[in-house]
């Protein structure tokens, strides 16, 4: 595993999202109850940008596009389980907030 500097662990709230790009992932952070939360900025469903989409107490969201309801702990869909945000796992270091995206997006 290779952990890359995301953003600063100051810089996230609960019930909202925070974008990063890191090795060309498009990723949106939050925290819900008290941990880091990374998923890919992207919704399976149609592939439209979720970090516009408002957190809930329960720890679900809607995509802001068509109104999908997923779960912030592991990405999964409640509308059509056959849906998944891919997830990604954080650690903090020194007040930044790291992720391992694997080999990330490769370019042309």
């Amino acid at each position: 595993m290779t952990f890359q500097r995301a953003v600063k662990l100051a810089d996230l709230k609960s019930g909202r999202f925070t974008k990063a790009e890191v090795l060309g992932v498009d990723l949106c952070f939050t925290l819900c109850d008290g941990e880091v939360i990374c998923l890919e900025n992207s919704c399976s469903h149609m592939g439209l940008p979720i970090d516009r989409a408002e957190i809930r107490p329960d720890g679900s969201f809607e995509c802001p596009w068509h109104g999908f309801a997923f779960k912030l702990e592991g990405g999964f869909c409640k509308t059509y389980p056959v849906y998944k945000i891919k997830t990604f796992e954080t650690k903090i270091d020194g007040g930044e907030v790291l992720v391992d995206v694997g080999e990330g997006v490769q370019g042309d």
